[in-house]
């Protein structure tokens, strides 16, 4: 069972609930359904072969770039992330590719995909293995806008 954290001012409509050794990242409507007005603060899921033949991916609003790195610092900074690393565990340098695509910051890597069930669906949830969340910290921060 995980914890829902409250969202910081920067992170806006973003939020992440953190577990013992992976987080998950939400959008603002993540109780969104097809046929409801496509939100704005939302995650898009695809899992290969769409783009990339190597696996998962998700988008995020290019605006909400820096609102997502928040969560991810959020993540860093929770205890359950402290006490993940503190036990032996290490971050790994993975290789992440991100792309802009219509408004999209598409990220590709050794993400866990939930709600993909077309191409670059609205919708759905992403899950993070604390071991990767440095990694793809980084790869947000050097995105081009």
């Amino acid at each position: 069972m995980g914890a829902l954290l409250e969202p910081t001012a920067v992170m806006g409509p973003w939020h992440v609930e953190v577990r013992s050794e992976s987080a998950y990242l939400y959008g603002a409507d993540a109780n969104w359904r097809p046929g409801d007005a496509e939100p704005v603060h939302m995650l898009r899921v695809t899992t290969g072969p769409v783009d990339d033949p190597y696996g998962p991916a998700f988008a995020i609003p290019v605006a909400d770039r820096d609102a997502v790195a928040a969560a991810l610092d959020q993540i860093i900074g929770h205890p359950s992330f402290h006490e993940w690393a503190t036990s032996g565990h290490v971050s790994v340098a993975d290789v992440w590719r991100t792309e802009v695509v219509d408004g999209w910051l598409r990220v590709f890597g050794p993400v866990i995909v939930y709600g993909a069930g077309e191409p670059w669906r609205v919708g759905g949830v992403v899950e993070l293995e604390y071991r990767h969340v440095a990694a793809l910290l980084g790869a947000l921060c050097s995105a081009q806008q």
